[in-house]
């Protein structure tokens, strides 16, 4: 019949006993908003930890591991995607301006003292 997204009795009775509890339309509208405002939230901050496919990066896992003393996970995932972001703004980076990024990017975010000591120390590993 194209009533919304109801297709047989069984959702109609789901959505009955979904709003059972509350006293009219306007309210159950509330919290439906509010529900899908909470999934488009929650769905946003998973992109920020996710890497953009086809968009390369000057760094792989391995090296932003070594150099910022992160382990794999969500802060990992967010640095390879601030890298991403930045060849999309800046175009493709060298290798030490994607480090000297990196290093930045994990200062804003307050990731260890280690990560400014490395960034200062002349360090002829990473030269």
């Amino acid at each position: 019949m194209g009533l919304g997204q109801g297709r047989d009795e069984e959702d109609w009775r789901e959505a009955a006993l979904q709003a059972c509890d509350l006293a009219d339309y306007d309210e159950w509208y509330a919290r439906e908003r509010a529900e899908r405002d909470r999934v488009e939230r929650a769905a946003a901050e998973r992109a920020v930890h996710q890497r953009l496919p086809g968009v390369p990066v000057a760094l792989d896992g391995k090296d932003i591991i070594a150099l910022l003393g992160i382990p794999q996970g969500r802060t990992l995932g967010a640095a390879v995607r601030a890298l991403q972001q930045l060849h999309l703004d800046r175009g493709p980076l060298s290798r030490e301006d994607a480090e000297a990024a990196l290093y930045a990017w994990a200062a804003q975010r307050g990731l260890g003292s280690a990560v400014g000591d490395e960034a200062g120390s002349g360090d002829p590993a990473r030269s």
